[in-house]
């Protein structure tokens, strides 16, 4: 029979045989011991034998046994000594042998050995023990005390509190400035080994809790020399009676010193969830408080790995909720310095600003809270998803998420101030636009993205990227109507109304994107040309650069994270508005500038902790932030889309601010420089500065370098341009019949076409358009059906109107061209190919 069953209890069986509230077939209470064998495939003889003593059931019989009584195998087990049980007790009281546990918990046989034999929980699983708890149909609390009684745990302890009271010898009590624990010391190597983690992961770990030691040692040698050597007596009392209460302390933390090291590695928890955890503390989510959304907090991917022990969900109707529980918010207070230490990317617990007694007593929510119909329970929303919805409010007057697939979460009308309401979503009607940007862990099946670690993803989809979107497509739409069209059409087409297209005509016109032909008539305009040639996305970037400079009156950069490294790839200043001086390579100055900061806030919490890893955190003037913990916990407090300000913690005579520009595929940021003496002007000024990113991130997407949707991940190739010699237009302009010169003969044209394509130029450009001809009259609709399918640039600097000026001769070949030939050229010696 199997090995160790020992704790099997032969009068247990014999009792709950009897006592079994089945009949048998004699008519009386109980199972016969025949009955029973015959239940589990057996024979009477193992039975009796089994109630007698004389032979153990191995697991998967007393499974079978368990079964057949309807009890679960622990009532089969003798547990007056179940305190004194280890893992193996435990699975074996669950009938349940190690294959079947591995099996159940998809782990291989040598991480579940190390487990029962070892007490090595396996890293990066926060749920491990929680999943073990269920399986063995146990207690949390039971299973760490299996752990407790494991032997190898035992001497584990025991050899941490020697190896720790060794390390704090060598690196607490040494004379001179604090230094960490050397990365290949021996005593590290060999913790390291016995709760099997890496060092890497351990040494953060070990050096705070040695830091913690370490001050209070200095505080207790400082309170000796008081003591020592102070004449005042009543000073000398006090300082006596502290160095008793830091004595007592410091013993006190170096006896807890290996039980807490391994209560940590036992419960550690992975970079996402502890940052839940940290959500949900300053959400107030914890007994007695508030509920948190779970769709709001994380992915599926985070959420379903909360160890319910630590974190309690509950479902509200269809409208999962969840809370800290006592353990979890223990957990959190106990090793909040410890995951500082472990995760520097991650932000920490806050203190939660509590409500006014006054608020508290009549019952009101604050401005993240809401109700649900027919519950009593609150429930918050995270500070960045409120942000958000607050931003969609201001955009839209209205702003909506969903919480489940029939509950959706409204604010408005627009005011900064509206309290959040949760409504029924119509069952036929996709989620709103304005949710899913907002909306973490929203259910695949409400085509919301999953965003990952603290939304801070490379390229996150944000405001000004939609509106480059949408004035795309009012480009698109012009583009249709190359000799112009009304706005009202292009607002028909869009699904737009008059208020909404108006600002997008007036930024496309500034850019040069369109121009006004008449009235309110628009056609595409010169800028489109600029980017069709080469280099002309970075062309046109510096137009919008100087447009920023001239408009703002500052200095502005354009910025981009590339390799990563910071660089400034463009930059418009002037006399009057000086750039920076860069008395530093803001390569490493990211810490300190705006443009660094802004990019750092766009980063994924593992390529900011890297860069800063990468960069000391240099004291460029007193106001710079030095301390990596303090500068990424400042730099987690940004919301997405927030303008980032340099308040002379780069140079002490400039002030900056910094607004995000960034692609689902690159991250970029606007950027502008003050002088001290303008100070004042840098909010309006960087708010100014916002609206510029549209106009950037419109180049790049008619440049075909950003995804023309959030589907559409892959950059399109660059497009082909086609050049043309002088001598080659003078043979096209032989070709084509009719000369246009300016717009005026474009419209008429258009009205009255004459057979055969047209070739049109104007005197301020040195383009070439193509125009096929129309397939019949369009006199009587009135409608323009000239189109442009290719757009010719000069190779020479000569003005368009030199070659309007070349003889014209009718096509005399047999072979009249009824639709556009197409030239291309890349060389000067006169003839195209």
């Amino acid at each position: 029979m199997a090995r160790g069953l020992t704790d099997f209890d032969p009068r247990a069986l014999q009792h709950l045989r009897w006592s079994f509230l089945s009949c048998s077939s004699s008519g009386k209470p109980g199972l016969t011991a025949a009955e029973l064998a015959r239940r589990i495939g057996a024979t009477k003889a193992q039975i009796v034998a089994y109630e007698n003593g004389r032979t153990v059931p191995d697991p998967k019989r007393v499974a079978e046994l368990a079964r057949a009584l309807d009890v679960p195998p622990q009532r089969l087990m003798r547990t007056w000594n179940k305190d004194t049980w280890a893992i193996a007790d435990l699975r074996r009281a669950a009938a349940l042998t190690a294959a079947e546990v591995q099996t159940e918990l998809r782990i291989s046989a040598k991480v579940y050995r190390r487990f029962e034999q070892h007490g090595i929980v396996p890293p990066e699983r926060g749920i491990f023990l929680d999943e073990l708890a269920a399986l063995f149909g146990v207690s949390y609390g039971a299973v760490n005390r299996a752990m407790d009684n494991t032997p190898p745990v035992a001497d584990r302890r025991l050899r941490a509190d020697q190896l720790a009271r060794e390390l704090v010898r060598r690196y607490v009590d040494a004379d001179g400035p604090w230094r960490e624990p050397r990365a290949k010391d021996e005593l590290l190597e060999e913790l390291a080994a016995l709760y099997g983690r890496s060092l890497t992961r351990l040494r953060p770990v070990l050096a705070n809790m040695l830091r913690q030691l370490r001050q209070r040692s200095v505080l207790i040698q400082r309170e000796k020399v008081v003591v020592k050597y102070d004449t005042d007596p009543a000073r000398r009392n006090r300082a006596y009676g502290t160095l008793s209460q830091l004595s007592r302390n410091f013993s006190r933390e170096l006896d807890m010193f290996g039980p807490r090291l391994e209560s940590f590695h036992r419960t550690r928890q992975p970079s996402d969830v502890w940052q839940v955890f940290v959500d949900l503390h300053d959400l107030g989510a914890r007994p007695g408080g508030v509920w948190a959304p779970v769709y709001l907090l994380a992915g599926q991917d985070t959420t379903r790995n909360l160890p319910g022990s630590f974190a309690r969900q509950v479902h509200f109707g269809d409208l999962p909720a969840v809370q800290l529980t006592q353990l979890g918010l223990g957990h959190l207070r106990a090793f909040r310095h410890l995951y500082a230490a472990l995760y520097p990317a991650v932000r920490q617990p806050a203190s939660p600003a509590p409500a006014s007694p006054a608020a508290r007593a009549r019952g009101q929510l604050t401005d993240n809270q809401f109700t649900l119909p027919g519950h009593q329970e609150r429930f918050a929303v995270p500070a960045h998803v409120m942000l958000r919805l607050q931003e969609e409010n201001e955009l839209r007057g209205f702003a909506e998420l969903p919480l489940s697939p029939a509950m959706a979460l409204v604010l408005g009308p627009a005011a900064s101030g509206s309290l959040p309401r949760p409504r029924p979503r119509p069952a036929d009607t996709a989620p709103p636009e304005a949710a899913s940007p907002c909306l973490p862990g929203a259910p695949e099946a409400l085509g919301a993205p999953v965003l990952s670690e603290r939304q801070s993803t490379v390229g996150a989809e944000n405001d000004a990227l939609r509106r480059a979107r949408l004035a795309h497509q009012v480009i698109d739409a012009l583009a249709q109507h190359p000799l112009g069209v009304e706005s009202g059409r292009v607002a028909r087409a869009l699904g737009l109304t008059a208020d909404q297209l108006a600002p997008i005509l007036t930024m496309l016109c500034e850019e040069e994107f369109a121009v006004v032909v008449a009235g309110d008539v628009y056609a595409t305009g010169p800028a489109l040309d600029r980017l069709s040639a080469p280099g002309g996305v970075s062309l046109q970037i510096q137009h919008t650069l100087d447009l920023a400079r001239d408009t703002i009156g500052a200095a502005v950069y354009y910025s981009r994270y590339v390799d990563g490294e910071v660089q400034i790839t463009h930059m418009a200043a002037g006399p009057i508005t000086p750039p920076v001086n860069e008395w530093v390579d803001f390569k490493a100055a990211a810490h300190a500038s705006a443009v660094g900061k802004s990019l750092l806030t766009q980063l994924p919490a593992g390529m900011r902790a890297d860069h800063l890893a990468r960069h000391r955190t240099a004291r460029l003037t007193r106001r710079t932030i030095t301390d990596p913990r303090h500068l990424i916990s400042t730099l987690g407090r940004i919301a997405p889309n927030q303008p980032v300000y340099d308040l002379r913690e780069y140079a002490n005579r400039v002030v900056c601010g910094a607004v995000a520009a960034s692609t689902p595929t690159d991250i970029g940021t606007l950027a502008l420089s003050l002088p001290l003496a303008s100070a004042h002007r840098l909010k309006a000024a960087t708010q100014q500065l916002a609206h510029k990113a549209v106009p950037i991130l419109l180049a790049l997407l008619i440049s075909k370098t950003v995804p023309t949707g959030p589907d559409d991940t892959h950059p399109a190739p660059e497009p082909t341009t086609s050049t043309i010699t002088p001598a080659g237009l003078q043979r096209l302009r032989a070709v084509f019949r009719t000369p246009l010169t300016t717009p005026q003969d474009i419209r008429d044209v258009a009205h009255s076409p004459a057979p055969g394509p047209h070739l049109a130029t104007d005197s301020t450009s040195t383009s070439l358009y193509l125009f096929e001809a129309p397939s019949e009259p369009t006199i009587a609709t009135g409608e323009p059906h000239l189109a442009l399918p290719h757009t010719y640039t000069t190779t020479m600097t000569t003005p368009a109107t030199d070659f309007t000026s070349a003889p014209h001769t009718t096509w005399r070949g047999h072979n009249r061209p009824d639709r556009l030939l197409v030239f291309r050229t890349q060389t000067t010696s006169g003839k195209p190919s």
